[in-house]
């Protein structure tokens, strides 16, 4: 019998093969995954986990371990964070990762660096070893258990060179690693200096304006005026006088102060009439503003410009263009002349005819 038209035996074999593809293809797939994926068995922990400090302590240390688990650690991309109003820190890298490759880059909440074995591959980190070493410097006590210094689970990763690892796939195990609690004491720290109070503050006498002068009172537009101020500052020295003009224009005098009693001097011109009420005050150097004094100036009218009239022109009177005469040419002859000649003609011919034919 052949067992090739055996119609039971192919359906055998079909099932067969049926069943087997798709197993083999599984277990192919997943023997291709553990391959290219990393098994992330590296952790980070602080030692000791707890560090109990005072504000009279200047630092304090911790080493922060790197255990790599499986994997061969090559580089390590390192982000803490903790409250830097409590403290500071430091970090130095440990002797098993003798390059930075970037950093250490502060952060408002922490730091980042990035460490690197080398160039030796042969130096790649397969047993724990410290990372590097961290130096507290407290600032403010803490409260309650203290405050932690924080290993940025997202942004901190570990890079393997094993070869079941992947070149940029992240193999640090973060539910492994742990934070490093900082508690810091109040304390009064021996041989501390008493501090000195602050002296009480001294008040500070304003200046006094005592007059104001101008050159002139009145005249017309423009007029220069040159205004003097004086005055004088008890208790200090006066460093700045400030005229108004009473037409909107402010400035200062600083040149020729610094002194107890002073007497400032600055020209305006005044470009449009008005009546102004001119002042001047003056700063001392507490910065107290004295009394102004005033001066009333009294400017007439503006430039005065005699306008000159403009002479008024006559209209031009336009010719009256005189009608060209068209001449008209009396042709020579006429329809009568015309027909007269041209019969003359005819009659002569016929007259000529005539006398041939005698």
């Amino acid at each position: 019998m052949n067992i090739f038209k055996n119609k039971y035996f192919l359906l055998g074999n079909l099932m067969f093969l049926l069943l087997v593809i798709p197993l083999a293809l599984f277990l192919l797939k997943n023997q291709t995954k553990t391959r290219g994926s990393a098994a992330p068995t590296t952790t980070l922990t602080f030692n000791p986990t707890t560090l109990a400090t005072d504000q009279c302590t200047m630092t304090s240390q911790a080493n922060l371990i790197l255990d790599p688990g499986q994997n061969v650690v090559s580089t390590v991309d390192l982000t803490l964070k903790w409250d830097k109003s409590k403290f500071d820190i430091t970090f130095s890298p440990g002797a098993s990762f003798p390059q930075v490759l970037k950093g250490p880059d502060p952060l408002s909440d922490g730091l980042h660096i990035t460490l690197n074995i080398g160039a030796d591959v042969t130096k790649a980190i397969i047993a724990a070893t410290t990372l590097g070493t961290i130096t507290i410097r407290p600032t403010s006590p803490t409260t309650g258990s203290g405050t932690p210094i924080n290993i940025d689970q997202v942004a901190t990763k570990v890079y393997s060179l094993a070869q079941s690892d992947g070149a940029t796939e992240n193999v640090y195990n973060a539910s492994g690693s742990n934070p490093l609690i900082v508690k810091i004491d109040p304390k009064v720290c021996a041989g501390a200096a008493t501090p000195t109070p602050a002296p009480t503050a001294i008040s500070n006498t304003s200046p006094r304006c005592l007059s104001l002068s101008s050159s002139a009172s009145s005249g017309s537009a423009p007029l220069a005026i040159t205004f003097t101020g004086i005055g004088n500052d008890t208790d200090g020295t006066i460093n700045k006088a400030t005229f108004n003009f009473g037409d909107g224009t402010v400035s200062d005098v600083t040149t020729g102060l610094g002194l107890a009693s002073v007497s400032a001097q600055l020209a305006h011109t005044y470009t449009t009439g008005g009546n102004f009420s001119s002042t001047v005050t003056f700063t001392d150097n507490g910065s107290a503003i004295s009394n102004a004094c005033t001066q009333r100036v009294s400017i007439s009218g503006g430039v005065s410009v005699t306008a000159v009239p403009t002479a008024t022109v006559a209209p031009t009177a336009t010719p009256t263009e005189i009608p060209t005469a068209t001449p008209t040419i009396k042709q020579p002859g006429g329809v009568g002349s015309t027909f007269g000649i041209i019969g003359g003609i005819m009659i002569s011919i016929i007259a000529g005819i005539f006398l041939l034919a005698l």
